[in-house]
């Protein structure tokens, strides 16, 4: 079984590309809807450290923890901490499953691929790959997010000239979807 793991830093087409897997019958292992279901594992109690006040019984609302993390940054890395071990073991769950079922090639939309070490885990790394200033204008464009907690996101991310060093297959994103869908369709013909 092949496996193909897709990366690429914020709002860089990760997703567009995966997409287009999923067009192709392709299953593709989502690690930010994984980690959004661990969410209810995190003991979010860390957080007091930050803010006394806060309410973490019930877990932690989004745009409270996004504030958090836009004031406290390190915050990301302790989340990271607790989740990055849900969701690998939830990619082996997967990965298993689909080589009982003989499936042929299956895929891995991980942010923090490269970030985390996984690179190993996968036939091929490719990275999904769009100028630092057009993901910015994407983030802007797209979500809800200020831009102390975007700073934040991007320290902790590889910049693009390394995270591009490291990949088996360079998507570009920038060009439009006809364009990023032929490099897809090329790549996965050449077993990239």
């Amino acid at each position: 079984m092949r496996c193909i793991g897709i990366t690429g830093g914020i709002a860089s087409g990760k997703s567009a590309v995966a997409k287009l897997f999923r067009y192709r019958n392709i299953p593709v292992f989502d690690a930010d809807v994984v980690a959004r279901h661990g969410y209810d594992n995190v003991d979010w109690t860390f957080l007091h450290r930050f803010d006394s006040e806060i309410n973490c019984k019930q877990g932690v609302d989004r745009a409270v923890l996004r504030a958090l993390i836009a004031r406290h940054p390190i915050i990301l890395d302790m989340l990271a901490e607790q989740l990055h071990p849900y969701v690998w073991r939830q990619w082996q769950h997967f990965k298993s499953a689909h080589q009982r079922r003989g499936t042929g090639v299956i895929a891995a939309e991980v942010p923090l691929l490269l970030e985390c070490g996984w690179q190993n885990a996968y036939d091929a790394v490719w990275v999904a790959h769009a100028p630092q200033w057009l993901r910015i204008q994407r983030v802007f464009t797209r979500h809800t997010m200020n831009e102390a907690t975007l700073r934040a996101i991007l320290e902790r991310q590889y910049r693009d000239h390394e995270r591009c060093s490291l990949a088996d297959v360079i998507i570009p994103t920038a060009h439009g979807k006809a364009n990023m869908a032929s490099h897809v369709w090329y790549y996965l013909g050449k077993k990239g």
